[in-house]
């Protein structure tokens, strides 16, 4: 099951992506999940469109321009090429991510099976786009290191010293001795 504690990362794809062997389970469990698209959507290069759009080569094209399809006015105003968030934003709710578009699907909640979908999309190219960069921030462990810190309460004083009182003003630093050849004036 996924945790739905706080607001969802996006995922962090020069990570997911950068192993091959990893990858090559992601494609194949995305070849599984896309059948539920094959009714609608061809994926073999060159061939017809359905009721959408032929997807092979889709990472990297422009939203509603693939030739002899149909698109509604909203995918073709959308008007961005397709990259890796995009398409794991648009499977996750497609009429909420592109307010307008035909496409029936409501949507795939589970974040692992659009990460799966999403590097099966990428595998459908000659030359599949470019891995961006790891990207820590989105790295739930590290969010949650970073939140964990940001929540912590300020530094401990110093050894042996009290807590200052809510409200107190800083202590004053301790005045250094006066050197001994300096006689007090007379």
């Amino acid at each position: 099951a996924e945790a739905a504690a706080g607001p969802e990362l996006m995922p962090d794809w020069g990570t997911l992506l950068a192993d091959p062997a990893k990858t090559a389970e992601l494609v194949a469990e995305g070849d599984k999940l896309h059948k539920g698209c094959s009714s609608c959507h061809n994926v073999e290069p060159g061939s017809a469109n359905k009721t959408g759009p032929m997807l092979y080569g889709i990472m990297g094209r422009v939203a509603g321009t693939h030739a002899g399809f149909a698109y509604s006015d909203a995918m073709k105003a959308y008007g961005k090429a397709w990259d890796y968030d995009g398409l794991y934003n648009f499977l996750k709710a497609p009429k909420g991510y592109i307010k307008g578009t035909a496409m029936a699907y409501a949507g795939m909640g589970k974040s692992s099976d659009r990460v799966a979908l999403v590097a099966y999309l990428r595998s459908l190219s000659p030359s599949p786009a470019a891995l961006p960069a790891p990207d820590p921030t989105r790295d739930p462990a590290q969010a949650a290191a970073a939140a964990a810190a940001a929540a912590a309460p300020a530094a401990a004083p110093a050894d042996g010293a009290a807590p200052a009182a809510e409200g107190a003003a800083p202590a004053a630093a301790p005045e250094a001795a006066a050197p001994a050849s300096e006689a007090a004036p007379k």
